[in-house]
């Protein structure tokens, strides 16, 4: 009876962790896709290029956009991985 407590506690406690990677993962994901798409609201804005820095500020947005995506990729794949 006692190793079946333990044993239930322990499962509760994978459970516990399991859910907890899922939420995290989940949260991640949605912070990506949001900057993913500030981003690329700011290099659709044509005011973007209107600047004399216009195209050197352009350019960095897009590397960090990039960034951003893959960031988003992998945050997809550790959700989907912790939701398995």
């Amino acid at each position: 009876a006692e190793q079946r407590r333990g044993d239930d506690r322990e499962q509760r406690r994978q459970a516990r962790e399991a859910q907890r990677r899922v939420e995290q993962a989940e949260r991640e994901a949605h912070r990506a896709e949001a900057r993913v798409a500030e981003l690329q609201g700011q290099l659709d804005d044509p005011a973007l290029y209107a600047t004399p820095d216009g195209v050197t500020r352009a350019a960095a947005r897009g590397r960090e956009l990039e960034a951003e995506r893959m960031r988003l990729d992998r945050a997809l794949e550790a959700w989907g991985e912790a939701s398995e």
